[in-house]
């Protein structure tokens, strides 16, 4: 009886977050890394024109889907930012680094992410 070849589940995942202090996960989709930058306009006395300045720079939360780890440790930075969130412990921000794997899953491109706090976390269906 011939056998298959081994599949590697991890395979699919595109994009691998490595948090620190947490571990590693997979994520099947990611959304795009932005920065936003505001626009503070003001009009100067007898300016026909107004003055445009940059404002206020933001970014956009960034957005992991369907994905997969071996451990806990995930779950349990959720589970500290919820407890910062009600009040019983500090802010939990972690560094981490955001990874965009190429077809066969090896990284393609690397990405630093400073002070990121868990927002929503969901598990199951």
């Amino acid at each position: 009886m011939a056998q298959g070849a081994v599949r590697d589940l991890y395979q699919q995942f595109r994009f691998t977050i490595d948090v620190e202090g947490c571990g590693s996960a997979r994520f099947e989709t990611g959304s795009e890394l932005a920065c936003e930058i505001g626009e503070a306009v003001y009009w100067e006395g007898g300016s026909l024109t107004p003055v445009k300045l940059p404002g206020h720079l933001t970014f956009p939360d960034i957005e992991l889907a369907r994905g997969a780890s071996d451990d806990f440790d995930l779950y349990n930075w959720a589970q500290s930012t919820a407890n910062a969130a009600s009040g019983r412990s500090l802010k939990d921000e972690r560094n981490l680094t955001y990874v965009q794997n190429d077809i066969p899953g090896d990284p393609a491109e690397n990405f630093n992410v400073f002070g990121a706090q868990m927002r929503r976390w969901a598990t199951g269906g």
